[in-house]
């Protein structure tokens, strides 16, 4: 009897130390597309709107980014 308990009870660690790893694969490669998507959004839209500034100088520098509004270009100015 005692044997038959402490095969089950083997198990169950077993169990739950194979549900401990899934779980902690899935949190790291979460992180890692988290880390991933983040930054390279914001690089992604920091060169748009450089790019952006860049055309509208090279039209016509006198009508540049700040008579445009640089609020318009970089949000975070206002």
């Amino acid at each position: 009897m005692i044997a038959i308990q402490n095969a089950r009870l083997y198990q169950d660690i077993v169990d739950e130390r194979e549900r401990m790893i899934d779980f902690q694969e899935e949190a790291r490669k979460k992180l890692a597309r988290d880390l991933h998507d983040g930054p390279t959004q914001f690089v992604s839209a920091i060169a748009m709107r450089i790019n952006l500034a860049r055309r509208m100088l090279s039209k016509d520098p006198g009508q540049s980014v700040m008579n445009w509004g640089a609020s318009r270009i970089w949000p975070a100015a206002q």
